[in-house]
């Protein structure tokens, strides 16, 4: 499909990133930061630009995944630097 942008939307696992950022445009789903990381590397190697959704769990459901809102900023921090 000429022109497409597509997203990835659920669960990435570690093995399959860089997978991942060759065939998407958008993660979504981002819920801990090794992950992050490893698209981070990832994209630099491919020089390629991603955009990542960061899923946050408001629920505090034990079977849902995403982070808690309180480490939303702590995370953020961490990939500033």
């Amino acid at each position: 499909l000429p022109g497409a942008r597509w997203h990835m939307v659920g669960g990435l696992q570690k093995n399959k990133v860089n997978l991942a950022v060759d065939l998407f445009e958008v993660i979504h789903s981002l819920d801990n930061l090794s992950l992050i990381k490893r698209l981070d590397a990832r994209c630099a190697e491919r020089r390629r630009n991603l955009t990542g959704l960061i899923q946050v769990s408001l629920g505090g459901e034990k079977t849902k995944r995403g982070m808690g809102p309180d480490g939303v900023l702590e995370m953020l921090d961490e990939i500033a630097k």
